[in-house]
């Protein structure tokens, strides 16, 4: 795990009074007054896919990302779709990327979607992600009281849930990230596909050049979907997509492209908000990702990134071979003693924030803007791979801390 926060203001502003519904990180300049500000409006318009079954589930995650500098330069707006396509809330399907300087905008800026599966672990794996297979119903696993905890290590013919995964299920806002099915048994988040979008074409537009209050001010996009041919490459598949790197991406035959409206506007958020307030009004704010180099007037954060950047799930020599599944009394007490007995695992990692005593933090995760906050994260999973590095872990794995 690695947490972002680094010099003395930004554990500051990490341990600030807590952040208001639209507090937003500022530009990274001091002296950078609103109004010189760029804004990205992103409205979600028509998945043109096939990727989940009934009762399963599709997310979207949408973030920015700038190619000189090969980072992600905002946090996650998330979606959440049914096997019908349509958002699993009432919610408008929009947002607005805030806060942007111009090195953002000069900068080779895209639009990056990528398309995680909630739903069965299939038996076989092809293309992504691709259609169900039923799961086996499975044993329970104790949840260690630590901080940063693996949730489950699953085989390919079964998945093993948490306890406190199965207290998550129920409450209008769910607590946990996965789904159960009419029989109990619990989903898990695949990798799929990415689409991805350049904006730096998109000429920005000022206040005083908006007239209209509808989503015609925005312009219409699609975004074709591609798959890895490679699980694990996965978490740059955006880079292979941006690249044209032919070898490293293909077609789906469910998945053909995502629609959506996009503008690029300049100026101070506030009155652009009251400028198109059926347009704004109701879309929830992405934040950059990061913190200020100083405290402006008015602006509090409580925020903590958290990061899992590599694991090693193999068996070690020195394991006592006592795992999830062993006849064993031992206690599980690191990632490598869930390998045991497992040649090619297939592991799940959940994280939650208890407090000294052991005590959950309820709500205190998020997932993206748009989606509520979850008191446990769940990664996705990667097939029969026990050692995921920096390079397959998928943006996913990264979440915050509200």
């Amino acid at each position: 795990m690695s947490y972002l926060p680094a010099d003395a203001a930004q554990v500051a502003l990490a341990h600030g009074a807590p952040m208001p519904l639209n507090g937003l990180a500022r530009d990274s300049s001091p002296t950078s007054p609103s109004s010189s500000l760029y804004h990205i409006v992103l409205d979600v318009r028509h998945l043109a896919a096939q990727i989940a079954a009934p009762g399963e589930h599709v997310e979207l995650v949408f973030s920015l990302f700038a190619k000189g500098d090969a980072r992600f330069v905002t946090e996650e707006y998330c979606i959440v779709l049914n096997s019908a396509g349509a958002p699993s809330r009432d919610v408008p399907m929009r947002t607005i990327f805030r806060d942007l300087g111009q090195h953002d905008i000069s900068d080779q800026l895209y639009l990056v979607c990528r398309i995680v599966k909630n739903g069965a672990l299939k038996s076989s794996s092809s293309g992504g992600g691709g259609g169900p297979s039923p799961a086996s119903p499975s044993p329970q696993a104790d949840s260690s009281s630590s901080f940063f905890h693996p949730s489950a290590s699953r085989s390919d013919a079964a998945s093993i849930d948490t306890s406190s995964s199965r207290r998550a299920l129920g409450g209008p806002t769910p607590r946990s990230m996965l789904v159960t099915d009419a029989s109990g048994r619990q989903s898990c988040r695949r990798p799929f596909g990415c689409a991805v979008l350049e904006l730096s074409h998109l000429k920005a537009r000022s206040v005083d050049e908006l007239s209209s209050e509808s989503t015609a001010v925005l312009d219409d996009k699609q975004m074709p979907i591609f798959v890895p041919t490679a699980e694990s490459s996965f978490s740059t598949l955006h880079e292979d997509i941006i690249a044209s790197r032919v070898k490293e991406l293909e077609k789906h035959a469910r998945a053909d492209h995502l629609s959506v409206g996009v503008r690029v506007l300049h100026g101070d958020a506030a009155v652009l908000v009251r400028q198109l307030p059926s347009l704004l009004a109701a879309a929830p704010p992405t934040g950059r990702l990061g913190f200020s180099d100083i405290a402006l007037p008015g602006e509090a954060r409580n925020d903590v990134y958290v990061t899992l950047s590599s694991g090693d799930l193999r068996q070690s020599a020195a394991s006592s071979g006592a795992g999830v599944n062993g006849g064993g009394t031992s206690t599980v007490r690191s990632l490598a003693q869930l390998a045991a007995g497992s040649a090619a695992g297939t592991f799940e990692v959940a994280v939650e924030v208890r407090t000294k005593d052991g005590v959950i933090v309820e709500r205190a995760l998020s997932r993206g803007s748009g989606e509520p906050l979850v008191s446990q994260y769940t990664s996705t999973v990667l097939r029969a791979n026990n050692c995921p590095g920096a390079s397959t872990f998928p943006s996913s794995w990264c979440t915050a801390l509200r």
